[in-house]
């Protein structure tokens, strides 16, 4: 009997249970409770072959997993044969593990039609084609061309892959570069992992590395200033008349010599520890790293690679890539991949950075084009682009954030942020300032605003989501107006123009801002104000069994702890709360005004976790009293109450159905007390 899940088979779970002898020599499989299949040599055995799982096994599945040939597996009629044509590799070592081979190790794959031998690091999920290993000098990595070219060494020990092989490999989807490193300081070994999508392309092999900046304090090339691959017989480096692969030893992407930007890393240098007594030059030569400003020596490293198409910078910094900076992702199906500008500093982390000012050297005083397409560098000031901040909010729910620095009359540099689930719909508008009064997008030669005869877009410059061009609800806020701070000689006319913001009712200019926007699926009103979401009012929230299924609902976000979600409002009796069953069950009334969410809400949303009740009463004298219960749900189709004694006055019933006019469920008899 093999037990499929000690196979390391991921979720599949289910049982082989074989006959008697070799496994090796079963062809014949009988799927329990759905169909049998025999071949003729296996009828009369007993006990048979059969599994007893779902999903189905197929038979190439099966095949792997009793790992008994290097044959082909095919079905026939009969059953299950073996051929002699061989099986099929996989494409990378991702595909491997989630195949069932969980064991790192040597693997054969096939990539652009040739088979090709790599080291598989199999952890955490993932499988990671190996492509440089050291650990104790044994291989001299002091190559020329044609060895770096093609790969040296053993996979089983120290080696290196192949520039060729890594250039093919990347050349084709999106890929992660993991360095781990252990290296020796003056006090003791330290690890270090690195992550950062890259690619490696060209006939000299050029790396480029995405997400990459000075800031990190990391010396690695960077997608701006990708560097080509130099050994000894072939200078590819920036240095002129220098070759640093003859100075620095080893085969590397090279830049300058001595410059600690993009040369004091080399993982391929002679191998020599710390209490070495060569080791007196090792800040130009050796197997180093940078650590920042810090040369150190390398005490064991392994690079490799692994598959990995992140969807947002969300995904990205969920895979470890920590480093904020410029990447590419690949959003929705039916969207091309893009460049964005991810913050990774910000928690919750993984925000994709869609506006960027700071310092005015962009003019975003542009035409309806420009602001569809986008404008700018994203290493500066930058629009990314109003058609790709639709597609990239399309699906699902989003958080906007904005993050800006502005000037008051007494003190200069004041920081602000707000959050907003939000998301871009149609070809020009969205909810940005409310979700009852969306506004579309405007720029000076497309006049989408709620002010007739004016373009407000003229009058105060920018692009932007304006209402009415005096409001100061919608329209006295741009953050996309021209660039001039408070002592500028030409701001006397703030309220009408420039950056600015109302705070409230108090324009401000702003010196700084980003808008950045980040996935988030709330299931309920505390984990929205947990998130930073503070302002009560109207939000969608998704049910945790089924993120499809979405409910509009109002947050309280005033009342500690905060975050309730509000079922029930009445306070001016506009709404007639005489209704059906089926009125009940779906809710009526809006939501901004008096209303009953429903039910069938209030079951879904009380079915998982613990619950409390919270009712606010005012009377006509303007007296107010709370009462709370600690424990609250509904359930059943009869739409039973269920809770915990009140920590006050509180009718005095509990397991009650829900009664209508139209349905009696109370326990009066012959009396519909509804």
């Amino acid at each position: 009997m093999i037990d499929l899940d000690s196979r390391g088979c991921g979720q599949r779970m289910g049982r082989y249970v074989l006959p008697p002898g070799d496994p090796c020599t079963c062809t014949g499989v009988r799927q329990g409770g759905h169909y049998h299949r025999y071949a003729p040599e296996m009828q009369g055995q007993d006990p048979p072959v059969y599994i007893d799982m779902l999903p189905e096994v197929t038979a190439d599945v099966i095949g792997r997993w009793f790992k008994c040939t290097t044959g082909k597996v095919e079905e026939t009629t009969h059953g299950i044969r073996i051929t002699s044509e061989p099986t099929e590799p996989q494409a990378d070592c991702q595909e491997i593990l989630d195949a069932g081979q969980t064991s790192s190790g040597v693997y054969t794959i096939l990539h652009a039609g040739q088979n090709m031998q790599v080291y598989c690091r199999m952890e955490s999920g993932k499988g990671y084609i190996v492509f440089q290993k050291r650990f104790n000098g044994s291989v001299n990595f002091t190559r020329n061309w044609a060895d770096y070219q093609d790969g040296f060494g053993e996979l089983s020990g120290e080696f290196w892959l192949g520039n060729e092989k890594v250039r093919q490999l990347t050349s084709e989807g999106q890929w992660v570069l993991e360095i781990e490193a252990v290296y020796d300081d003056q006090f003791k070994s330290n690890d270090m992992t690195y992550r950062w999508p890259f690619r490696v392309e060209g006939d000299s092999y050029k790396l480029v590395v995405e997400g990459f900046t000075i800031t990190d304090g990391l010396s690695f090339p960077s997608i701006e200033t990708p560097h080509a691959f130099s050994t000894y017989d072939r200078d590819n480096d920036d240095s002129a008349e220098i070759n640093c692969a003859e100075v620095e030893k080893g085969g590397w992407w090279f830049g300058q010599c001595k410059s600690p930007q993009d040369s004091w890393v080399n993982l391929n240098g002679e191998y020599s520890l710390l209490d070495h007594p060569d080791n007196a030059d090792r800040e130009y030569r050796g197997m180093k790293w940078d650590v920042p400003g810090n040369v150190i020596v390398v005490r064991s490293s392994q690079m490799e690679l692994c598959r990995f198409t992140p969807r947002d910078c969300q995904d990205l910094h969920s895979f470890g890539i920590k480093g904020s900076g410029i990447y590419t992702i690949y959003p929705w199906k039916d969207t091309r991949r893009m460049k964005v500008y991810c913050d990774m500093d910000t928690e919750p982390n993984g925000w994709i950075v869609f506006q960027k000012r700071f310092d005015g050297s962009v003019n975003f005083t542009r035409n309806w084009t420009k602001y569809q397409d986008g404008f700018g560098e994203l290493s500066g000031e930058f629009w990314l682009g109003n058609e790709k901040v639709r597609q990239l909010t399309s699906k699902g729910q989003w958080v906007l954030e904005i993050e800006a620095v502005y000037d008051d009359q007494l003190k200069s540099n004041k920081n602000m942020t707000y959050r907003w689930p939000f998301r871009v719909k149609g070809d020009n508008g969205w909810p940005f300032l409310s979700i009852d009064t969306p506004h579309a997008f405007s720029t000076y030669d497309k006049d989408n605003d709620d002010s007739a005869g004016i373009n407000c877009a003229e009058v105060e410059g920018g692009g932007w989501w304006f209402g009415q061009c005096e409001s100061p609800q919608d329209s006295w806020s741009n953050l996309n107006g021209e660039y001039s701070l408070l002592d500028h000689p030409d701001n006397a006319d703030l309220e009408y123009r420039g950056m600015k913001w109302d705070v409230p009712g108090n324009v401000i200019v702003v010196r700084s801002s980003q808008m950045k926007l980040r996935r988030f699926t709330p299931r309920d009103c505390q984990r929205l104000y947990n998130f930073g979401v503070k302002s009560s009012g109207i939000y969608t929230i998704y049910s945790k069994w089924n993120y499809t299924n979405r409910m509009k609902v109002y947050c309280d976000m005033d009342t500690e702890p905060n975050g309730w979600i509000v079922f029930q409002k009445r306070f001016d009796g506009s709404v007639d709360f005489t209704r059906n069953w089926t009125e009940y069950r779906d809710g009526f009334g809006d939501l901004s005004g008096e209303f009953w969410l429903g039910n069938e809400k209030l079951r879904l949303l009380t079915s998982t976790n613990k619950w409390k009740l919270r009712v606010d009463l005012v009377d006509d004298q303007g007296t107010k009293k709370q009462i709370k219960v600690n424990k609250f749900s509904v359930k059943g189709n009869g739409y039973t109450l269920d809770r915990d004694s009140p920590d006050s006055d509180f009718p005095q019933f509990n397991q009650h159905k829900f009664s209508t006019y139209d349905k009696d469920q109370d326990e009066e008899q012959g009396e519909v007390v509804a």
